[in-house]
């Protein structure tokens, strides 16, 4: 196996030249990335997935544009990305490549998978493009005329040369992912703020007092803050309706903002605070908070519980805009934590790092 990141690259195009993959049904959920060109116009876009013995890597065209042709590299580690001396790609060793003589709106590598799910491949593909206004001045597209293409990458990571290639990394995915059901638990604000005694409101007047000695702050300590000193007028707060936003004020103890940011927000904190207390979730191998948004839909895939409660907090309490997202993407992402393993199952829209 040792040998496997120093040949992929060449094993995927010999196998590729042989036969392909028998399954092309997704594993999980398709990863993307926009294609991008030197000014940073986008002209399509990358999609990646894997099926049980397949890698799919298509490249489409966006508005505007068609595919001229493209090159590939798919390795297992990053050293054996082709590069020049100069750190730039070196395309002459991207040995996975396609070629046309009409211009085409998608060119797709179906590839035999020769990993194991959980591996990270890096990936570097350069599309190669033309506007379709400019193949309607030149023969209606038949010709691949290199003088008429632009070169496009998926936005990801630099090479680290100055020819703006870039790469992006993609962690071969499982036909059957692994639970963590019975391992981890967390409640929704509804359920924290049950005017009929449950499980979690049991909870929060029995272990507020020991996880929250001087009481729970929601928004941030720089702009404007909700406090909650007991486990009663956290209770009375819990459940918000309203729409989310942010605070335009400090308060203590409020009883209702009108806010369902900030109920889900102090949710959050009641889960990731009392997840430390063991007659609340037994430990596990992997603390709560270092879990990590593994829905790659999401705009937060890869954010540990911990970080997005942070950026949750910064939002809430009216900073945080370097992060670009809005409210509403992080309302949604803070509301999926909170439901993850209500009822101790497992909605996977959390993972191990």
């Amino acid at each position: 196996m040792t040998k496997i990141p120093a040949i992929l690259s060449a094993a995927l195009t010999v196998s590729l030249a042989a036969c392909g993959p028998d399954d092309h049904d997704p594993v999980g959920q398709p990863w993307t990335a926009p294609l991008v060109t030197s000014d940073s116009t986008q002209a399509g876009t990358l999609t990646v997935f894997n099926s049980t013995d397949g890698l799919f890597i298509t490249a489409d065209a966006g508005s505007g544009w068609e595919l001229t042709g493209a090159r590939l590299a798919v390795t297992t580690s990053l050293e054996c990305l082709p590069r020049t001396k100069g750190n730039n790609a070196n395309l002459s060793r991207f040995l996975l490549r396609r070629t046309c003589k009409k211009a085409a709106p998608q060119i797709q590598f179906a590839l035999p998978l020769l990993v194991e799910p959980g591996t990270t491949l890096y990936i570097a593909l350069r599309a190669e493009f033309q506007t379709t206004a400019g193949s309607a001045e030149h023969d209606g597209g038949h010709d691949c005329d290199e003088h008429r293409t632009q070169h496009a990458w998926p936005l990801g990571t630099p090479f680290g040369g100055s020819d703006g290639a870039m790469y992006v990394a993609y962690t071969v995915q499982s036909a059957s992912a692994p639970t963590l059901a019975g391992q981890y638990r967390t409640h929704s604000q509804e359920a924290w703020g049950s005017s009929t005694p449950n499980d979690a409101s049991n909870f929060l007047m029995n272990g507020f007092s020991m996880s929250f000695p001087t009481g729970v702050t929601i928004g941030s300590k720089s702009r404007f803050t909700a406090r909650f000193t007991t486990a009663q007028a956290t209770a009375t707060f819990l459940p918000q309706a309203g729409a989310p936003v942010a605070l335009i004020r400090s308060a203590s103890n409020p009883a209702d903002l009108g806010n369902a940011f900030a109920g889900n927000t102090l949710a959050l904190a009641l889960n990731a605070a009392f997840s430390a207390d063991p007659s609340f979730s037994p430990p596990a191998g992997v603390a709560f908070g270092s879990l990590v948004v593994a829905d790659p839909a999401s705009p937060f895939y890869g954010v540990s519980v911990t970080v997005l409660l942070t950026m949750a907090n910064d939002l809430l309490g009216g900073v945080g805009q370097e992060y670009g997202v809005t409210i509403d993407e992080m309302n949604e992402a803070v509301m999926k934590v909170n439901a993850n393993f209500e009822n101790r199952g497992d909605q996977h829209f959390l993972g191990l790092p």
